[in-house]
C-alpha cells in the first residue's frame, strides 16, 4: 500500500479550507471504471484468499488486464489534453473543458495513492507472469494486493469527506 503522502495533513485541510472540489463528472468516472476495476481486482483476489490458496495464472492475468483499464482511466483523468477523438466514450471529450480539470493537489493525491497502488498490483501480479515461467500468485502476495485495493477504496472515501462531496455511498460497492 502507498506510502502516506509526507504532508497529507495539510494537503487535506488545504482542500477543505480551500473548498477544493473534483467535477462531479470524474467522480462518475472513477465509480464506472476505475471503481468498477478495483472491485473486480478485489474479489479475484478475495476469492483465492478466502481459501488460502494462490491466485491461478488466468485469474493473475486477469487481475493485469484490470490495473491497465485503471491506468489508462487515470491518464485520461489526469491528462485529458491526451484524449484522441476517436475515444469510444463519448465523455471522455469533456474532460477537455477548463471546468472538468483537477486541482494540482487532487492531480498529486491521485497519482500518489491511486497510481502508486495501482503500479505496486501490476507489479506483483506480472512478477509471477513472467513469460519464463509464470506461475500463481502466492498467499502472501495476494494479501498485499487486498491491501492496495483497501488503500485505494480509503484514498476515494477520504477524498470525498474532503471536499465534502456526498460521494461516499457509491463508494461502498468499491
Amino acid at each position: 500500500m502507498a506510502n502516506a503522502h509526507p504532508d497529507e495533513r495539510q494537503i487535506y485541510e488545504q482542500i477543505e479550507k480551500d473548498q477544493i472540489k473534483v467535477p462531479l463528472m470524474i467522480w462518475d468516472l472513477i465509480y464506472h471504471y476505475i471503481g468498477d476495476d478495483i472491485t473486480a481486482i478485489t474479489h479475484i483476489a478475495a476469492s483465492y484468499f478466502k481459501y488460502n490458496e494462490p491466485i491461478e495464472i488466468p485469474s493473475a492475468k486477469k487481475i493485469v488486464e484490470h490495473t491497465q483499464k485503471i491506468r489508462a482511466t487515470m491518464d485520461k483523468i489526469l491528462h485529458p489534453e491526451k484524449i484522441e477523438d476517436s475515444e469510444a466514450i463519448e465523455d471522455l471529450e469533456k474532460l477537455k473543458s477548463d471546468d472538468m480539470k483537477l486541482h494540482p493537489i487532487i492531480k498529486e493525491l491521485f497519482t500518489h495513492y491511486l497510481g502508486n497502488d495501482v503500479y505496486g498490483i501490476n507489479m506483483i501480479a506480472c512478477f509471477h507472469l513472467d513469460p519464463l515461467g509464470p506461475e500463481p500468485i502466492p498467499v502472501e502476495n495476494t494479501q498485499k494486493i487486498l491491501d492496495k485495493t483497501r488503500t485505494m477504496k480509503q484514498f476515494l472515501d477520504r477524498l470525498s469527506k474532503a471536499t465534502n462531496q456526498e460521494v461516499g455511498a457509491n463508494l461502498k460497492k468499491i
